[in-house]
């Protein structure tokens, strides 16, 4: 199998090393060679067996952590501060005070 440049882990260098599980990207040149590997389904590394699927390119998705919504980054933020795990404003309280018993 010809590849197109090394394999690749996905993810920021400085995260990957203290993840128990990771994604690798393997670019082949040759589309038979695509199909054998995607064929396998499960490949052995390291001793430990990992599945083989086909590479979906998604964009990144961002949650505020000020308001906790998906669509922007907390830089951008116009709204106002809630707990991030009730929604609650945090004028009742923040997301590092939330109550345990909720």
């Amino acid at each position: 199998m010809e590849q197109f440049q090394p394999p690749a882990w996905l993810g920021r260098s400085t995260d990957i090393a203290s993840r128990a599980h990771g994604s690798v990207v393997v670019s082949l040149l040759h589309a038979p060679d695509q199909e054998s590997l995607l064929a396998q389904k499960k490949i052995y590394l390291f001793g430990q067996p990992c599945s083989i699927v086909n590479f979906e390119e998604r964009p990144p998705v961002w949650q505020c952590n000020k308001c906790g919504s998906m669509d922007h980054r907390t830089e951008a933020c116009k709204n106002g501060e809630q707990c991030l795990i009730c929604a609650k404003p945090t004028d009742d309280h923040s997301t590092a005070n939330h109550p345990k018993d909720e």
